[in-house]
């Protein structure tokens, strides 16, 4: 299992809310209009954006506004399981992208990449900073076809 740090931060007061959650995988939007697609930029592009999270209630200053979150892993898993979201909603339509993205047999990272400067930083820069990360593929699960019908190929 890996286990996900949500943060979001209120942008009236400037509390920050954590959230921890257990995962069985990483789930990931689909780059857009990405130069190079490797699943490297998926990572990075996913833990490094910061997304807004809109009439988000704060509980320190009791108002609703529109607050920044951020996800980071909190706990490396032994194994890391990735989903690609490659399926988006047009005009009422589920399309899939139709392109292709490379990835190497051997994804390394470490942690520092992709944990953010929250409250819990000093906590864990220590742990992270000797924990590079090195994952193998296994295997992959690949889809064709449309939103309603299709074939999967493994």
């Amino acid at each position: 299992m890996t286990i996900t740090l949500q943060e979001i931060t209120c942008q009236l007061c400037d509390h920050t809310h954590f959230t921890f959650e257990d995962t069985p995988g990483l789930s990931m939007p689909f780059p857009e209009e990405e130069s190079s697609l490797t699943l490297e930029n998926c990572l990075s592009r996913h833990f490094k954006a910061c997304s807004t999270v809109k009439g988000y209630y704060c509980r320190k200053c009791k108002k609703e506004n529109d607050s920044l979150r951020i996800v980071t892993i909190w706990k490396k898993p032994e194994v890391l399981a990735l989903h690609l979201k490659k399926f988006k909603q047009t005009n009422g339509q589920y399309l899939e992208s139709k392109d292709a993205i490379s990835f190497k047999m051997e994804l390394e990272f470490d942690y520092l990449n992709f944990h953010s400067p929250g409250n819990y930083s000093d906590i864990t820069s220590n742990i992270i900073i000797e924990n590079k990360n090195k994952y193998w593929l296994y295997g992959y699960i690949s889809h064709h076809g449309t939103s309603k019908s299709g074939h999967y190929t493994a």
